[in-house]
């Protein structure tokens, strides 16, 4: 057990993050989609006015033989790279005009809602809303995120440009979901947890199987699908596990924690703010608000809170569902895989104790609430685990 205590520094550093735009809601993420739109104006603006027409994506795929005007863009690897070209006055790699009208498209699309299999126009699934745009542009890409990591062009995640397909998954747990790259760092994706397509970050390395070009046409590799295509692994859809007992059911309904249409346990670094005592972290809000807490549980009780457990990694979900399935929740749907749930000691992991009995009394004018089914009396009391609420 790791006990905590936050400090007064720490609680002005939350407060000072909040007031400079961290990330929240879903709603708080939907007002961040405004910079992508403007950058990628911007960026096609630049195009017009360098004098440059994005090209057929057939052009682009011999980087010896590219239009006038275009010269080839060095990969990674020390080669070059196959469906972008570079141009003169042109800060940015110049597109074929599919992946142009596509990525376009892409950021149209935010804020529409998620549907288990939909292709637009009205409502999209992670890998239909892909596979839908791209569709009409005339480029071919399979409509299940498996088959698209299967059969696409493959390219350096360091050679990742707009328009490309981010894997969300590991070597693991097999393919999880699949964003379009639309600008730096930042995809479009239709999010089952978040029941909407929304712009998030792209995942750190760790979260991410590879990237493919759709513009570059299908690759067979006669390769496995991954981990997750067999019949002991969890169920994926779009960003979340499907839970055993939905298994078979359209739609989707928003998980209570969602934000951000990051997927649970997989959230990027950088995003969370981390607590005093490492490597616990949370949402920062939900820091901000903890560390209000403890300042207020510290002058009424003399003690700090005590902290065993905050955000969970999908990783870390997994292995302690192995471990006590009778009292982990099911990986991908834990309050802990987003962020907003912690577990406390030093007295208050126990019903009936002068800690416990004034978070009871208090913890909620901070967000914080004891959720009905953890409480004494219930089928599955857990008297340390606390949630984060506040809207």
């Amino acid at each position: 057990m790791r006990a905590f205590g936050l400090s007064t520094l720490l609680l002005i550093t939350l407060l000072l993050w909040s007031a400079t735009g961290a990330h929240g809601s879903l709603a708080e993420q939907r007002r961040h989609d405004s910079p992508s739109d403007a950058a990628w104006s911007a960026r096609l603006d630049a195009l017009a006015g360098a004098g440059i027409r994005p090209p057929p994506a057939r052009a682009l795929r011999d980087p010896s033989r590219l239009p006038p005007g275009l010269r080839p863009v060095p990969a990674a690897d020390g080669g070059l790279q196959r469906g972008v070209a570079s141009a003169a006055g042109v800060p940015e790699p110049v597109l074929p005009r599919e992946v142009v009208a596509v990525v376009s498209a892409a950021l149209r699309t935010v804020g529409a809602p998620y549907e288990h299999g939909g292709d637009g126009p009205g409502a999209f699934s992670c890998a239909g809303l892909v596979s839908g745009l791209y569709d009409r542009v005339g480029i071919t890409v399979p409509a299940t995120a498996k088959r698209q990591w299967a059969s696409g062009h493959r390219v350096r995640q360091a050679d990742a440009v707009a328009g490309d397909l981010v894997i969300v998954g590991s070597d693991r747990y097999g393919v999880q979901s699949v964003g379009l790259i639309v600008g730096p760092g930042t995809m479009v994706v239709a999010d089952a947890t978040a029941a909407a397509v929304v712009t998030a970050r792209v995942p750190d390395p760790r979260g991410v199987l590879g990237v493919v070009r759709p513009s570059l046409g299908p690759h067979t590799r006669g390769e496995a699908l991954g981990a997750s295509a067999a019949g002991s692994a969890p169920t994926w859809r779009c960003g979340g596990i499907l839970p055993s007992s939905a298994a078979g059911r359209g739609g989707a309904e928003p998980s209570p924690f969602a934000w951000g249409g990051y997927p649970n346990g997989l959230i990027p670094d950088g995003v969370l703010c981390p607590l005093r005592t490492e490597p616990h972290a949370l949402r920062c809000d939900a820091a901000r608000d903890l560390a209000a807490l403890d300042a207020a549980y510290t002058g009424a009780l003399g003690e700090r809170l005590c902290l065993t457990d905050s955000y969970r990694t999908l990783e870390m979900q997994l292995e302690l569902h192995q471990r006590k399935p009778e009292l982990a929740a099911e990986p991908g749907t834990s309050a802990h895989g987003w962020g907003v749930a912690v577990d406390l000691c030093g007295g208050a992991e126990t019903f009936g104790t002068a800690e416990h009995d004034w978070l009871r009394a208090h913890a909620a004018d901070f967000g914080w609430t004891h959720p009905r089914w953890a409480r004494e009396g219930s089928d599955r009391e857990e008297p340390w685990h606390w949630e984060y609420r506040r809207p």
